[in-house]
């Protein structure tokens, strides 16, 4: 795993050198990838040196930092119109406490689910662990930063379900969102919402669920109902712009060309332009003329399909499985259900980025500005996922040697 942590931290370096080469205005920033890589490789040797339990002890501690951090993000100055950056004073080093929240909130989570013994029943047990994820989430979308907000929820829903979270619960939390397909004008969808709906709420009492929790989701259905169909148009103009800009262009790919679908069919074209064996090092067309943009960011697996073709995407891909695979297993084979969870929350993050980004890249998903697993240009972001690597590395060495305890 440490090896393949490596492998990926390189390829990234490597890449964005690739992305940037001939670009005046991008010059050194593959230098600096390397120093943020550094501080992030020594922070998994400091990780392997402290015991994760007395993480998890202080989780709660770590988790009002975070929550202060990002208050303080409100006060700083925008950074392309996000106030998602908190800018040291005197030193050219800024970092976004949103990325580091997202480590928080698996150990704070894996924490108080583990001291209730993996048990998620009744109205606090349920709803705890989902205010610890949505008021960070909540705080980020604020920012704004929806691509960051969104990954909370995977985080949270997985630890959840390895926490012992039974489906029927999973499927009260989602019925709320099943109230688009009643507010449609065809009498067809609303008959699918009502008959699916009802199932759900059946197969809750069958199963058991406590009487407050299922009053609760029942109250939160009628309401998504009801509040969609009186407030749907008004709500839908209340959205951002550039919101409204993405959503339209992903539903019609055709739409507006040379302005909000410009970013996702230059991408396209960059994915498929590298064939097999790829354009070479430093070459394409889309990112050498600039005609893809956020190249070292949210569109550097476009640069890696463009510049190293099918080849290295693939041998990508089976890296980032193949760690992701190995931290499941042993999150399987773990006799502690606190370093479970934590193993289990940062393979989720890792799979998440993945998923969204090369979606995004491929135009399957909308563009949200989310980046590469270790491979995306970014201080905060390197560290994260560098020190979410020596958490699990950590785990894993501490309990072969049977020094862990939840």
């Amino acid at each position: 795993m440490l090896l393949n942590v490596f492998a990926l931290t390189a390829m990234g370096v490597v890449l964005i050198a690739g992305a940037t080469y001939g670009r005046p205005d991008m010059e050194g920033l593959w230098v600096r990838q390397t120093l943020w890589a550094g501080i992030g490789l020594t922070g998994i040797v400091c990780c392997l040196l402290i015991r994760v339990e007395w993480l998890l002890k202080c989780s709660w501690f770590l988790y009002l930092i975070g929550l202060g951090l990002l208050v303080t993000v409100f006060y700083m100055r925008p950074i392309k119109g996000a106030h998602s950056w908190i800018l040291v004073s005197g030193f050219p080093l800024q970092f976004q406490p949103s990325e580091f929240m997202k480590l928080f909130v698996i150990l704070f989570l894996a924490h108080r689910l583990a001291r209730h013994g993996g048990e998620v029943k009744g109205f606090w047990g349920l709803f705890e662990p989902l205010l610890i994820g949505a008021i960070p989430a909540v705080m980020t979308l604020a920012q704004p930063d929806l691509g960051t907000a969104m990954i909370y929820a995977p985080i949270t829903l997985v630890i959840m379900y390895v926490a012992g979270l039974h489906p029927a619960y999973f499927l009260l939390l989602f019925s709320p969102f099943l109230g688009f397909l009643g507010i449609s004008s065809s009498l067809l969808h609303f008959l699918i919402w009502l008959v699916v709906l009802s199932a759900i709420l059946v197969y809750a009492l069958y199963r058991e669920v406590t009487l407050p929790v299922f009053a609760t989701f029942g109250v939160l259905n009628l309401g998504s109902y009801v509040g969609l169909r009186v407030f749907g148009p008004g709500m839908w103009e209340q959205l951002p712009l550039h919101w409204k800009n993405r959503i339209d262009g992903y539903m019609n790919p055709t739409f507006d060309t040379q302005g909000v679908n410009w970013n996702s069919i230059q991408s396209k074209i960059a994915v498929g332009s590298g064939g097999f064996w790829g354009q070479g090092w430093g070459q394409g067309t889309q990112s050498r003329l600039q005609f893809l943009p956020e190249v070292e960011t949210d569109f550097v697996f476009s640069v890696m399909a463009e510049q190293w073709g099918f080849l290295g995407c693939v041998i990508f891909l089976g890296l980032i499985t193949f760690l992701i695979a190995r931290g499941l297993i042993r999150a399987q084979n773990s006799k502690h259900l606190a370093g479970a969870m934590v193993i289990c929350g940062v393979m989720t993050l890792y799979a998440a980025h993945v998923i969204i980004n090369i979606g995004m890249a491929m135009g399957l998903l909308p563009i949200t500005g989310l980046p590469l697993t270790f491979v995306s240009k970014g201080g905060s972001f390197m560290l994260t996922n560098l020190l979410a690597a020596g958490l699990v590395l950590s785990l894993c060495l501490h309990e072969s040697r049977n020094e862990f305890r939840d």
